[in-house]
């Protein structure tokens, strides 16, 4: 009749009324189109098929998206399944912001391997092929205002990939505000060494046992441009999350990132408030 009929209400109408096998039977023994409950008095009709991947869409994404009345927010790595979807009709469904999610999918799908990035001037140090790639992974993916998650053995110079991260950055923009290290009290002297061995040129500091004054003074030369890299612990940072939220940071790396799991959730919270482009965990 003309109207324009919001979906995804009735379909989580439809998934708090029946269990999944329930449904699953009721797709099976369909035919080439379903109906689906407006009301009490009306239905829809739509391509089974369509119906049927819509449905298992938000059955497979219900524990990690949010919903109001007609909108469901999802985690970019659905962004394949919506992409499907589209494809299962001359008549195809509109999403908010499909367009970003359309050119990642475009980009994702003939993505083969990142184009290979140079070890940046300011990095003292040879980069083994593995380290070289991971950057030029990162490269690629901020390209695309996407992070990174970097998860390897101990010893294999996780935190000099990190560092040329930033280094490629810098030098690709000198306006880029500073680095956040999150680490453990016990890392924060090795990541200060690392940086000066590996990237003498950038001005690394870290507040591990700085009392208040002294951190906030620190925070005020973040914030002018004097300080690069700043490296300080989960707790001084989530302690003085008011004062660290007024840092244009570029990046936050959170090494050791697997500390924060679980009991620690309000520590998570304050870390994912900071205005950041891009936070890159490390384990």
């Amino acid at each position: 009749d003309g109207e324009h009929i919001a979906i995804l209400p009735l379909v989580l109408n439809l998934l708090e009324r029946y269990d999944p096998s329930s449904i699953a039977k009721a797709f099976d023994h369909a035919g080439d189109f379903s109906h689906l409950a407006v009301d009490d008095k009306r239905l829809i009709r739509m391509p089974t098929e369509r119906l049927k991947s819509i449905v298992q869409m938000v059955q497979n994404s219900i524990d990690v998206m949010t919903t109001d009345e007609d909108a469901i927010e999802l985690p970019m790595n659905r962004a394949t399944e919506i992409s499907l979807m589209e494809g299962q009709s001359d008549n195809p469904i509109s999403w908010s912001g499909q367009g970003k999610v359309r050119s990642l999918i475009e980009v994702f799908n003939q993505f083969a391997k990142p184009p290979k990035v140079d070890t940046p001037s300011t990095i003292v140090a040879t980069l083994e092929p593995y380290q070289q790639e991971c950057v030029a992974h990162a490269a690629f993916l901020a390209e695309h205002g996407l992070p990174l998650l970097l998860c390897d053995d101990m010893g294999l110079g996780k935190t000099l990939q990190v560092l040329s991260i930033y280094a490629l950055a810098k030098q690709s923009d000198r306006t880029v505000g500073p680095a956040l290290v999150l680490a453990p009290t016990t890392a924060l002297m090795p990541w200060e060494a690392e940086a000066a061995k590996h990237c003498p040129s950038l001005r690394v500091v870290h507040t591990g046992s700085d009392g208040l004054d002294e951190r906030l003074g620190v925070y005020e030369q973040c914030l002018s441009g004097d300080i690069d890299i700043l490296v300080s612990t989960y707790q001084k940072i989530c302690n003085d999350v008011e004062e660290v939220r007024r840092i244009p940071w570029h990046m936050v790396v959170a090494d050791e990132a697997q500390s924060i799991k679980g009991v620690k959730a309000k520590m998570r919270k304050d870390i994912k408030s900071l205005p950041v482009p891009f936070t890159y965990p490390v384990t």
